[in-house]
């Protein structure tokens, strides 16, 4: 097995950098972003929002919009009843995180599959 990866500056000496391409697909959005995971009242998650790290975060809610990253016409208002940060630095120079046992790496990875709609991840039709 093989890894493929791609990896995209997004900021150099605290200035955002971009990628430029003829593949709208391929240019990459500058400056450093937090990711956030939006879940409505059923408990099932709503939207992944992308926002730039000086950006105020959601706020369980409160009305965001959220805009699709390439196509303009694709946006939606959601009012989120409980808001996740996805992800944490876990190296900035060196560790600065403890790493998760593979145990607790797929406990994390069951529960977030579990939490899903069912007509997300069915085989046949997926919404």
């Amino acid at each position: 097995p093989a890894l493929g990866c791609v990896y995209k500056l997004v900021e150099f000496d605290k200035k955002p950098r971009i990628k430029l391409s003829q593949e709208i697909k391929k240019v990459s959005i500058p400056g450093k972003k937090v990711l956030y995971r939006m879940y409505g009242k059923a408990g099932y998650p709503l939207v992944d929002l992308m926002c730039l790290q000086d950006e105020e975060p959601p706020k369980p809610g409160d009305k965001v919009m959220c805009r699709h990253p390439l196509d303009p016409t694709k946006r939606v208002v959601c009012v989120p009843v409980r808001v996740v940060k996805l992800h944490h630095v876990v190296w900035d120079g060196g560790p600065c995180a403890e790493r998760p046992t593979i145990t607790e790496v797929r406990k994390v990875a069951m529960r977030e599959l579990s939490e899903l709609r069912h007509d997300h991840v069915r085989h046949l039709n997926p919404t």
